[in-house]
């Protein structure tokens, strides 16, 4: 079981998609990225804050015992 700790520790991880964010900013002005690489880049990083999402919503469940988590369950 998940608590708040471990809630802040994901919420923490967010800020990595910020440097991704600016690391592919310095990418498209410094090596002249094509529309569809920026276009698969974009979308590789939207993939991945979704995947983070998921995961951080729910570790929120079980720090506070919601859904399916109440009375130490598993979430379905």
């Amino acid at each position: 079981m998940k608590n708040r700790f471990d809630l802040e520790d994901k919420i923490n991880k967010t800020g990595i998609f910020a440097d991704h964010l600016r690391d592919l900013s310095v990418n498209v002005l410094e090596y002249n990225l094509s529309p569809d690489e920026i276009a698969n880049a974009l979308e590789g990083l939207a993939i991945l804050i979704e995947s983070h999402e998921k995961v951080l919503f729910d570790t929120f469940l079980q720090a506070f015992n919601l859904d399916g988590y109440k009375n130490g369950g598993v979430a379905i």
